[in-house]
């Protein structure tokens, strides 16, 4: 009997919508885009995982280490691009207007871990840059070519100052300033 009354009641609740949806435009669009919005966020926490709390006070971390996938060959990368896109297409579609771009902003970062070092010391990559930068040349050829590579930076005057004023150039031109 309680199954019977379940799917009683959710025939009722579809033919409700039916005839508030053919009655009144208003609700008709505005329950297309909550659905289409729904089913983005959906698919973004599908990607995501579920173990992703977005209520939680520490979610922008979560997520902003889970979007350094865009730049490895994980598994789920077409699927986070094309969840982006969509979440991306969908806050400019109803309102947000943003002029930023998520995947882009993703592949900033981790162009600023490539250059400065990554963040997070005690990753994987991490811990080889900072066994690299650390370790002492062994080999002669070693030397010589760390020797020329520092020589060949001074020169053409790439240093963290250079690399500085590179990225606040770039970011300026983004700006339109």
């Amino acid at each position: 009997l309680s199954g019977q009354a379940d799917r009683a009641i959710k025939q009722l609740r579809r033919e409700l919508d039916e005839v508030l949806d053919s009655n009144f435009e208003g609700y008709n669009q505005a329950n297309q885009q909550y659905a289409e919005t729904i089913r983005a966020m959906d698919d973004f926490q599908s990607v995501m995982g579920r173990t992703i709390d977005f209520d939680s006070p520490n979610a922008a971390t979560a997520v902003g280490t889970k979007l350094r996938g865009i730049g490895s060959n994980i598994q789920s990368r077409g699927r986070l691009l094309d969840s982006l896109n969509e979440m991306q297409t969908l806050g400019n579609k109803y309102g947000g207007g943003f002029d930023d771009d998520v995947i882009n902003q993703a592949a900033f970062t981790m162009e600023l871990d490539r250059l400065f070092g990554t963040k997070a010391d005690t990753s994987f990559a991490g811990q080889i840059s900072e066994a690299i930068g650390n370790a002492p040349p062994t080999t002669a050829s070693q030397a010589i070519g760390a020797a020329a590579r520092a020589a060949a930076n001074k020169v053409k005057g790439v240093n963290q100052e250079a690399q500085f004023k590179a990225m606040r150039e770039l970011l300026n031109s983004f700006n339109g300033q």
